[in-house]
């Protein structure tokens, strides 16, 4: 893979990322630049070079490998940036309630576990399908 290549597809997964994170107010990045930018080129990088480790071990990446597979890895970066990194937080996602006319869904709120796997998946489908976009067109 040539440098002009990644540097590409870790600005995809830079905007991909930045897509994803205005939709969830759960996810906090950090407030400072640095901090900010070095968690979106890191989160790039981390599925980037995930992505060849997947060819070497013969996984036949398809949509659903990748979905699994970036979902798993997010998770496990988004844990560790928790972990480590200054303001960066993944609290809860609260549900309101809702009431249909035969049924009401109460309110409630994700763990901060389950809030990281929803902003992962919802990130790796939106990325599947910006592969499977490149790979058909």
């Amino acid at each position: 893979m040539d440098f002009k290549k990644f540097s590409f597809n870790i600005v995809l997964n830079v905007l991909i990322f930045t897509f994803v994170a205005s939709f969830f107010a759960a996810l906090q990045l950090p407030a400072d630049l640095a901090y900010y930018i070095a968690a979106l080129i890191l989160i790039g990088i981390a599925v980037e070079v995930y992505l060849p480790i997947l060819r070497f071990l013969t996984l036949p990446i398809n949509i659903i490998t990748l979905v699994i597979s970036v979902t798993l890895i997010l998770t496990a970066v988004f844990y560790i940036f928790e972990l480590l990194m200054p303001e960066f937080y993944v609290n809860g996602i609260a549900f309101d309630s809702q009431s249909f006319t035969i049924i009401t869904i109460e309110s409630f709120v994700l763990s901060d576990l389950v809030s990281m796997i929803l902003i992962s998946f919802t990130y790796s489908v939106a990325k599947g399908f910006i592969e499977w976009m490149r790979s058909n067109c």
